[in-house]
């Protein structure tokens, strides 16, 4: 699921990524679940973060994918 939710959207140049430091950090800390209204019983899980990059680039990297295989 996390490779599905990281893209660089080249048109629009929006890019996203997911970091796993934040749940436990808004899980347990009372100022920022009111903050972001996050009710007591629901549990923080993951966090993905959305924003134009600082810096243009040109082209993005091409990468070929390794291939999986199943046993």
């Amino acid at each position: 699921m996390a490779d599905q939710l990281h893209f660089i959207d080249l048109e629009t140049c929006l890019g996203s990524t997911i970091i796993g430091l934040i749940p436990p950090v808004v899980d347990r800390s009372k100022l920022l679940r009111e903050r972001y209204g996050i009710p007591k019983n629901n549990k923080v899980c993951t966090s993905l973060v959305l924003g134009h990059p600082k810096y243009k680039y040109r082209q993005g990297i091409r990468r070929e994918l390794a291939g999986v295989t199943y046993h």
